[in-house]
């Protein structure tokens, strides 16, 4: 016979059956067929608990019926059996909802043997049913239920707390889903939740930087405001330069104006000699430290006669360097001159007003110029000085470096070191020669600047001489 609740009826239904039938049919007594006979067999992994002495079995809880609303239980509180505790069979649900099919394998098939009659009395015979509906949900099923004999009762009863196990193993294993459900929405209602935090921390970045965007338009409109206010004063003081060329009345303020920064550029020009005699005093020094190198090379010539004909060169170089340094002197002090010559002119120009107002912006362009010229003299005579310092020094270097290669070759006569101190001579030798180079190229610069000096001295001879034939 196979168990399978029909036209989806619930736990609540089985149990609101047992209950009606408990209540409904109170003579039977259910310790006297509980438990079964030897004849019907529990399916496999079905554990049978023994009643208590009072008849009642463990595990029992009664629960209040939810199908009728008009029914309320007797004041009989006797337990139904409870079978089924570890019977645990598979769920298989089809499409309807709780429908429930399980396979062939899954049928729990109970064998019905012969049985002794029951000593209990036979109902009698059941009433003739009422046309009226039944107000209660399983009302049919009850009355049927009073009919039936023991045996048969006893079967279906095994039969609904068996479907009462497989309803609440389903129902553990709905609510365990459940469970992993809740879990796996909690995760990803956390993930949710760290990625709007993400969003919301991107979108106060993105507002920031809209909000700078902002701040550096405003700028740059505060900028080309100014700009446009520096064009139209430029354009105003062209408008009045203009008026005041065109009107000859107003020319008197212009030359006093032009008198009072002619006295401006006389104490510019002031200063400027003052830095110059600044400069003439380091150059001084350096003069000085230049005849101190040549009385040190004067003493070292005599070690560097029995050196190689690379130590000849770089004597030769050294000679090179003091007359270019010697031509250096000369070179600054024709610029002192030329500079004298040019704040005579300067003074003798200030006496004529004319010449004042002509040649002023000239004269500004070409003393920047001049100025110009000497800042970039200075620091190229400082680098080039720096550079033969450093080529000094390495000199002196390589000069050490051969004296101790001697000692070592007088002291250790083996041919494996003789070697070595040849190659490293020879080593030295190159670097001598790379250091020949780049003070050729050092001196190349020296003249490359004393001609842009020259250049520039020519130019303002050719300015003077200009001038003067204006005058």
């Amino acid at each position: 016979m196979e168990i399978y609740p029909e036209n989806g009826d619930t736990v609540d239904t089985f149990i609101q059956i047992l209950q009606r039938i408990e209540n409904e049919v109170g003579s039977l007594n259910v310790s006297k067929f509980w438990p079964p006979p030897t004849g019907i067999a529990p399916p496999p992994g079905l554990s049978v608990k023994q009643p208590t002495p009072s008849g009642e079995l463990p595990g029992y809880i009664p629960q209040v019926p939810r199908g009728c609303d008009s029914y309320r239980p007797a004041t009989s509180t006797r337990p139904i059996p409870s079978v089924i505790d570890s019977y645990r069979p598979a769920i298989h649900r089809h499409s309807s909802g709780d429908s429930y099919r399980p396979p062939t394998s899954d049928v729990i098939k109970i064998k019905q043997e012969p049985r002794e009659p029951s000593s209990l009395p036979t109902p009698p015979p059941c009433e003739p049913p009422d046309t009226k509906p039944s107000p209660c949900f399983g009302a049919s099923i009850i009355n049927n239920l009073k009919t039936t004999p023991a045996p048969e009762l006893e079967l279906r009863l095994t039969e609904t707390l068996i479907k009462l196990g497989v309803v609440t193993t389903t129902s553990q294993q709905l609510q365990t889903q459940l469970e992993h459900t809740q879990r796996f929405l909690q995760e990803r209602n956390r993930t949710i939740e760290n990625a709007n935090a993400t969003l919301l921390r991107k979108e106060h970045e993105i507002n920031t930087m809209k909000a700078k965007l902002q701040e550096k338009d405003q700028e740059l409109e505060r900028i080309t405001k100014t700009i446009s206010q520096k064009e139209h004063e430029v354009a105003a003081t062209r408008s009045v330069m203009q008026k005041e060329e065109i009107v000859h009345q107003k020319t008197k303020m212009v030359v006093g104006q032009k008198d009072q920064e002619l006295l401006m550029l006389k104490t510019v020009v002031e200063k400027q000699k003052k830095d110059l005699a600044a400069a003439k005093a380091t150059l001084s020094q350096k003069t000085n430290d230049l005849m101190t190198a040549r009385t040190t090379i004067e003493k070292q010539k005599q070690e560097i006669i029995t050196v190689k004909n690379s130590m000849l060169k770089m004597e030769k170089l050294v000679g090179k360097v003091s007359f270019q340094s010697e031509r250096k002197d000369e070179d600054i002090k024709k610029g002192d001159e030329a500079l004298s010559k040019l704040t005579a002119e300067r003074d003798d120009k200030a006496n004529s007003l004319e010449l004042k107002n002509k040649d002023f912006a000239v004269l500004k362009k070409t003393h920047e110029k001049m100025k110009l010229a000497h800042e970039e003299l200075k620091t190229r005579l400082g680098k080039k000085d720096e550079q033969i310092g450093t080529l000094k020094e390495m000199l002196s270097v390589l000069r050490r470096d051969k004296l101790n290669a001697k000692n070592e070759a007088k002291t250790s006569p083996s041919t494996d070191e003789i070697a070595k101190l040849k190659a490293m001579l020879a080593s030295r030798d190159q670097d001598i020669l790379v250091k020949d180079d780049e003070l050729d190229m050092a001196q190349a610069a020296l003249r490359c600047a004393r001609a842009e000096v020259d250049l520039a001295n020519a130019k303002l001879d050719e300015e003077r001489a200009r001038k003067r034939r204006k005058t």
